[in-house]
Order: structure tokens, then sequence, then C-alpha cells
């Protein structure tokens, strides 16, 4: 692990391999590629989804949907505050 960071919400960490992993509180799992367009999602039940960012659009699952826009919005702010 690299960096990490713990939020209200969620506990994100930039791992070795330089994927993005985010733990929710309620034990879901993203993680996002280095290249930022696979993700795959544990919900917390733990059932896997995968998802190809460029080619898939995630308009149907609002669960995942939700959540990586709050992991890019906390990212966002990390990098506005550099």
């Amino acid at each position: 692990m690299r960096k990490w960071l713990k939020t209200k919400h969620a506990s994100l960490f930039r791992l070795n391999t330089q994927e993005l992993q985010v733990i929710f509180i309620d034990g879901s799992v993203m993680t996002l590629s280095p290249s930022g367009k696979d993700l795959k999602y544990v919900n917390k039940n733990g059932e896997v989804s995968r998802y190809d960012l460029e080619t898939e659009s995630l308009s149907k699952d609002q669960e995942v949907k939700k959540r990586l826009v709050y992991t890019m919005e906390v990212m966002e702010k990390i990098w506005n505050k550099k």
C-alpha cells in the first residue's frame, strides 16, 4: 500500500499495483484499475460486478454509480489541495 485516506463514508487505499481500492463503511469494496477504465465492485452481500468504464454505462446500477461519484469527488479534493 502506498497511500491511504479515511473519510466519513469510506477508506481509500492506493495500492502498490497502482489500483485504487475503496472500502465503504457497509463493507462493500470498489477497486479501480490503474488506467481508471476497469472497475470491480463487491457489494455488502459479497456479489461481484465488473465494469469496463470505457464501454459500459453505470446508469443501470445506481449503487455503484453513486459510490464511484463519491470516490471521484474525494479524489478531486485531494488533487486540488496539492
